[in-house]
């Protein structure tokens, strides 16, 4: 073999090794290909012109060994950037493409000691097949530099995304396979589970009572479907590492990941921590609750008005005197049991108490269950809270019997005062004629 053969021979496994390196790269990066060849040191085109030509020719050099256990070590570290993004971590299998670097810039050397073993020092031909692999190398290289320029573009925007996810206030995790490993997340996230290390794991390793609680059944249900998945007010419990456990309430979105070529590989999870408003509205639902409890319990009427005068509450008593339901007295419908001869009075003092806010207190007749309007004392106060929202707490008590007795005590009354009245002046009249009759003797 000349040394423009030489060369030209060399040039070829210097291409073949290029070409590696860029379906390595296209790989890592998405694009769709068998990975035989990148994990086998014997399938690739470097390992056949390595094993079907240049060990059987140049195995007694100790280049050729090196060579070989070189290109074996750079397949192993191509191996396990694939299993890497294989199972997720795509972010750190394109990071190890400069970790090869430094073993292909190794095999590169190795080629070149080799060459110069097998053909000396000499410069090299000018032959018409030489150039044509000149322009093929070229043309690799040129590949590689198109890919590299669509990887770091690519790169840039799955950095740039990478950052807006970072910065969302909403729990964002991202799960790849069917076996859920989480390759992404978010530092709310991380808050809520205490900043545990997840990355690389499966939801059923890095979060078993979550598993527990049908979490994995959630996402295989998306992953296999291609549905979206949402909830409201979810709840889930956390372990943690100290014995705790601590119960979360989120409002869920889980939607399904795909890749360019539109296959499910992963579900991204959006998650909002509502736990706070989940208790507060239980609180406020348990005082509501106690609220109307007592109000139940009091003897009388009980009733709640918002700022407008409109009843939004009363209690169980008010509707069993009226025989009427609650939505039915609420809002202006109390308004329907009221006397008519009543009911004007009764809007004037209620509109001036709205407007001034000073305590309600008015006598009005109310219809009860029976037909018989009966005398009740209406009575309200006010409540301001914090935020100036204004709420009117009040009661109706039946003072019939007593306003019975006080009319029968006032017509009594006037009624003595009429005859004391009568008997006063029949006695002024029998004085009279007395004085006439010792005036005429």
């Amino acid at each position: 073999m000349n040394t423009n053969d030489t060369r030209l021979y060399f040039e070829q496994a210097r291409a073949h090794h290029l070409a590696f390196k860029a379906r390595l790269r296209a790989y890592l990066y998405g694009s769709p290909a068998d990975d035989t060849a990148l994990r086998a040191p014997r399938q690739c085109s470097l390992g056949k012109w390595i094993y079907g030509h240049a060990l059987p020719l140049y195995g007694d050099l100790p280049g050729m060994k090196a060579l070989e256990s070189v290109h074996n070590r750079i397949h192993e570290q191509a191996t396990e950037l694939i299993d890497l993004y294989n199972s997720g971590n795509k972010d750190r299998a394109r990071a190890g493409l400069a970790d090869i670097e430094p073993t292909a810039a190794e095999l590169v050397d190795l080629l070149t000691q080799v060459e110069r073993q097998v053909a000396g020092d000499a410069a090299p031909g000018h032959s018409e097949t030489f150039r044509a692999f000149g322009e093929l190398m070229q043309a690799n290289q040129e590949l590689e530099r198109t890919v590299r320029a669509y990887s770091d573009a690519a790169v840039s925007e799955q950095k740039t995304l990478y950052e807006v996810l970072m910065q969302l206030p909403a729990h964002i995790s991202l799960l790849m396979g069917d076996t859920f490993v989480f390759e992404l997340v978010n530092p709310p996230a991380l808050a809520v589970i205490g900043g545990r290390d997840v990355i690389g794991k499966r939801l059923g390793e890095a979060f078993p009572e979550l598993e527990e609680q049908g979490f994995g059944d959630l996402l295989m249900q998306v992953y296999r479907s291609g549905e979206p998945y949402l909830a409201k007010e979810l709840p889930a419990r956390l372990n943690f590492p100290d014995g705790s456990t601590q119960e979360y309430f989120v409002d869920v979105t889980y939607l399904p990941f795909r890749d360019s070529a539109g296959s499910i590989v992963g579900v991204i999870s959006f998650s909002y921590d509502v736990t706070d408003a989940v208790r507060a509205r239980r609180r406020i639902q348990e005082s509501e609750e106690r609220f109307r409890f007592m109000s139940d319990a009091l003897p009388n009427q009980a009733w709640t008005a918002r700022a407008d005068g409109s009843l939004d509450y009363v209690n169980e008593r008010t509707c069993r005197y009226f025989n009427r339901s609650e939505e039915e007295i609420t809002g202006a419908g109390w308004q329907h049991v009221v006397h008519p001869d009543d009911l004007p009075g009764v809007i004037e003092q209620w509109t001036r108490s709205l407007q001034t806010l000073e305590p309600y207190r008015v006598e009005f007749r109310l219809l009860c269950h029976n037909g018989e309007y009966r005398w009740h004392l209406g009575q309200a106060n006010a409540f301001t809270s914090s935020s100036g929202e204004v709420k009117w707490y009040g009661s109706n008590t039946d003072i019939h019997d007593l306003k019975t007795l006080q009319d029968r005590l006032q017509q009594a009354y006037d009624d003595l005062e009429v005859k004391v009245r009568f008997r006063n002046i029949e006695l002024e009249r029998l004085n009279l004629e007395l004085r006439e009759k010792l005036d005429g003797k």
